[in-house]
């Protein structure tokens, strides 16, 4: 895929009080092939215990539904101790199959939870 494919300038922005409530929303949004899903940014709200989603999406294109997996990575790293995430988030990425893109947040207990976009 040419880089073109993966260029975009609309978003739609989802809340919902966990990663579940979110994901109904963005598969509710993209079920009827109509959107080209391409990123994704997400943050916890500690002070409304919210979860904030950003979709970022290419008009024009074919569309495609899309699906939201959450997995936990483990304790945030320290130093250069950065390799076990990265082995984690390839270990997670191949169980849940056609990745398009993945964002990661951290807990109020310092675990890495890793939310990849895959095609569902």
């Amino acid at each position: 895929m040419s880089v073109e494919m993966q260029v975009h300038h609309k978003f739609e922005v989802f809340v919902g009080g966990s990663i579940e409530e979110v994901a109904e929303k963005v598969a509710s949004f993209t079920q009827d092939g109509s959107v080209a899903a391409k990123s994704i940014g997400i943050e916890y709200v500690d002070q409304t215990a919210q979860f904030l989603l950003s979709l970022g999406y290419a008009p024009g294109q074919a569309g495609y539904p899309v699906k939201l997996i959450e997995t936990v990575a483990g304790p945030l790293p320290v130093a250069d101790s950065a390799s076990e995430l990265c082995n984690a988030l390839e270990s997670a990425a191949e169980a849940a199959g056609d990745v398009i893109c993945h964002e990661l947040y951290v807990d109020a207990d310092a675990i890495v939870h890793m939310v990849f976009l895959a095609r569902a």
